[in-house]
């Protein structure tokens, strides 16, 4: 480094005015973008606007100074020799202090023009910012930008946090870097739009690939997955966007993955495995010893079999750790109830469960049935029934339910909860709202006949509820009478011989004439269904739709 200089008022070129002072000049260091080090010290720095971090002056151009001309500054410049640094780490001298600082400041206002006029001003600044502070830029930086923006077509917001956390991406080579892996993207994996712009967002290390050899990893990658696993270009595509990282893992990778996974414990087949890597591509990312393995000899152990069908439901097993995640929910659930023999068959068709969050969601769940009045063994016969009640979420799923249906005039769910165990995992907007609209408005009963028959709430509103219980109302027969439990269980055989007693082509012909359920979104209990500007309601002269039926 050479020695700091003294300045009275003194110009720098892109820097603006430097206050007079007993001030020294910091070195001028030149690396692949350059820096201007700045003035340390700083009294009275403020006033011509200059940002202040660390004792340091950073690069900020007072507006109204910008294109004034280099003052005088004291001393000989010549004596000020700032340092390039080469390739390989040595250092040499280049020119005065002033030509390099003019050079390397002019570089810098360029790329804030470039970044303001691509971002806008407020996002551009706080990439400009990013890059300062990583000391690396291309002299093909506005290439990149370009390529980045008007070939990936990305949006402002993305391209501004793409650079915000990765501003080392303006180091890379357009050339050699950013624009064959663009083509390559493009042209041989089939990301097009707003596709090729996701998947580099979320991955901006897809940028350094090698693409340019014929015999790059990622084109070997390519061809195996489409020669030797079936996998068509659209669904590469679609992979990729599931999983950016797919591409960057080692051809030799998937058929170590598809062996430990094709082995006689698991037992998958090339067709189970296709499958499994197109639904959840990042299977093919886990380590085989420490993720894979200890996975699969924990399910084989807790009683799944076969361990292959817990593998295909839920592959994220892999990405949990046995002991601090997968064991504490088994020892939880065993505290619940479930046996040991018979926890593999339970949790078969579930086997997320086991990642789901103790803390967050299992225990709340599990401490809400204790509070409402279910007992022990009734909780276990819940879980055994229906293991997906542990995945619910209290705030989110279980609360809501409980204030709509307290509202209603329910004292507790603890009659509903253990007679209908599902309702805790029913969409309250779409499911239950509307059909207890319609057991309210339309049918005239109350929670009491829901409280005898709670299955009421898992039939279909269009495809069962409305139609039968129309029919039972058109052959002026009472749904108190009859009961909700004989309208809706039995098959429409069952239902026309014993329950309403006609033909079952008098069923049919009902149906056909039967106007269909208009509008299946749900509304709120106290608001009406919306409806256009002008329109008005019009109901059947016979029956009553659990909608409004529209007309303009």
């Amino acid at each position: 480094m050479s020695s700091a200089r003294r300045v009275e008022d003194a110009w720098s070129p892109g820097l603006g005015w430097v206050v007079g002072g007993s001030r020294s000049v910091g070195v001028v260091e030149n690396t692949e973008m350059g820096r201007w080090r700045g003035i340390h010290g700083g009294r009275g720095v403020g006033r011509r606007g200059w940002l202040r971090t660390g004792g340091h002056l950073r690069w900020e151009l007072p507006r109204q100074l910008r294109n004034r001309k280099i003052a005088r500054l004291n001393g000989n410049p010549e004596q000020l020799t700032p340092k390039v640094v080469t390739g390989n780490g040595s250092t040499q001298p280049s020119g005065t202090a002033v030509e390099v600082a003019a050079d390397i400041v002019d570089e810098l206002n360029e790329m804030k023009r470039v970044l303001r006029d691509t971002l806008g001003k407020f996002n551009g600044d706080k990439v400009f910012r990013a890059v300062l502070q990583t000391n690396r830029m291309s002299s093909e930086w506005s290439n990149v930008m370009f390529l980045l923006s008007k070939r990936c077509k990305m949006r402002r917001t993305t391209l501004t946090g793409l650079l915000r956390r990765n501003p080392e991406i303006l180091a890379l080579s357009a050339e050699h870097n950013v624009s064959p892996v663009i083509s390559f993207l493009k042209d041989q994996v089939g990301l097009k739009g707003n596709a090729l712009s996701h998947v580099i967002g979320r991955n901006p290390k897809l940028l350094e690939l090698e693409v340019i050899d014929e015999s790059a990893p990622a084109r070997q990658l390519i061809i195996k997955l489409s020669d030797e696993y079936g996998i068509s270009r659209e669904e590469l595509a679609y992979m990729t966007m599931k999983w950016s990282s797919l591409l960057c893992i080692s051809p030799e990778q998937i058929d170590r993955i598809f062996s430990c996974l094709s082995d006689d414990v698991v037992g998958l087949t090339m067709r189970n495995f296709k499958s499994l890597i197109r639904r959840c591509p990042a299977v093919m990312g886990f380590d085989i010893d420490k993720q894979m393995r200890p996975v699969i000899q924990f399910l084989s152990r807790v009683g799944f079999r076969p361990v292959r069908a817990a593998i295909q439901i839920h592959p994220q097993l892999f990405g949990c750790n046995v002991q601090s995640q997968l064991y504490r929910v088994y020892e939880y659930i065993l505290s619940l109830g479930i046996e040991e023999d018979e926890f593999g068959v339970v949790f078969a068709r579930y086997p997320m469960v086991l990642t789901a969050s103790i803390e967050e969601t299992i225990d709340p769940i599990a401490q809400y049935m204790k509070r409402i009045g279910l007992t022990h063994r009734e909780v276990r016969k819940i879980v055994r029934s229906f293991p997906n009640v542990l995945l619910v979420n209290m705030e989110d799923d279980v609360l809501p339910k409980e204030e709509f249906f307290v509202g209603k005039g329910m004292a507790s769910m603890r009659r509903l909860i253990s007679r209908l165990p599902a309702v805790l995992t029913f969409d309250l907007r779409t499911d239950i709202v509307p059909k207890y609209n319609y057991l309210e408005r339309i049918l005239g009963l109350s929670t009491f006949e829901l409280l005898r028959f709670p299955a009421y709430l898992q039939y279909s509103l269009e495809e069962r509820i409305w139609p039968r219980t129309s029919f039972v109302r058109f052959r002026g027969l009472r749904i108190q009478d009859i009961g909700l439990n004989n309208i809706l269980a039995p098959t429409d055989e069952e239902f026309c011989a014993r329950t309403v007693r006609v033909p079952a082509q008098d069923y049919q012909n009902f149906l056909a004439l039967l106007p269909p359920v208009k509008g299946s979104q749900p509304s709120g209990i106290d608001l009406p269904p919306k409806r256009r500007p002008g329109s008005k309601v019009v109901k059947s002269p016979s029956l009553s739709s659990p909608h409004d039926v529209e007309e303009s």
